[in-house]
């Protein structure tokens, strides 16, 4: 992925979220799509859902509220996160 773009949910996304210790549910309202997330994952479209953020924003916004540190384990995660968002078109760059 590019470095320097920018981020952000995919025109058109309404995630409604029920979440629980480890895990949350995304209810997709326009496409009526159910998705599964960790929280790691859940935190990252969270972010997301407020303003469009490069890729080390989103590591530092999700490591700031999830409490972890912003490691290059956390960078590769949310790196894999995005490709696997934008492939089920959740995401998408700004």
């Amino acid at each position: 992925m590019p470095e320097g773009k920018r981020w952000r949910l995919a025109h058109g996304v309404d995630l409604v979220w029920r979440e629980w210790a480890s895990d949350s549910v995304g209810y997709e309202r326009f496409s009526g799509d159910l998705h599964r997330f960790d929280a790691a994952t859940a935190a990252l479209l969270q972010c997301l859902s407020q303003t469009p953020l490069d890729e080390q924003a989103v590591i530092d916004a999700v490591a700031r509220r999830l409490a972890l540190d912003g490691d290059s384990q956390l960078g590769l995660f949310i790196r894999q996160s995005l490709s696997q968002l934008l492939s089920l078109g959740l995401v998408e760059q700004a």
